[in-house]
């Protein structure tokens, strides 16, 4: 079996198609001061600079997280139970994705950044 199947079936259970990315666009919006053209913008500028294997494993990761903050847990918990959920299913050593993970959250937070001028296509 390839090694990212199951992280194959997170996705496809928490967005279909080119809308798996809205996830990463979502954990955007959950930052205040940011609107939906900025966070799309980031999610694309993310995807380039940081790959297409981390900008799927950072997707699967906000889902999971963002489902820890919306189930009461803290953000250091959710992210912390995101990044052991997603390891786990990667069969990924965990230290590895949790550094590749922080590594894609500065990316994401520097085109969070680069995108404040987005305007809606």
């Amino acid at each position: 079996m390839p090694k990212f199947a199951p992280l194959a079936l997170v996705l496809i259970f928490s967005a279909a198609g080119p809308v798996a990315a809205a996830d990463t666009t979502t954990m955007c919006l959950d930052q205040s001061g940011t609107g939906e053209a900025q966070c799309t913008c980031a999610t694309k500028e993310l995807k380039e600079d940081i790959g297409e294997e981390d900008a799927e494993l950072y997707n699967a990761v906000s889902v999971l997280y963002l489902d820890g903050k919306a189930n009461g847990q803290e953000m250091g918990d959710a992210w912390d139970a995101a990044i052991e959920t997603v390891a786990m299913q990667s069969e990924m050593d965990q230290t590895e994705l949790l550094e590749r993970m922080n590594a894609a959250g500065k990316a994401h937070k520097e085109a969070i950044s680069a995108c404040k001028d987005a305007k809606a296509e």
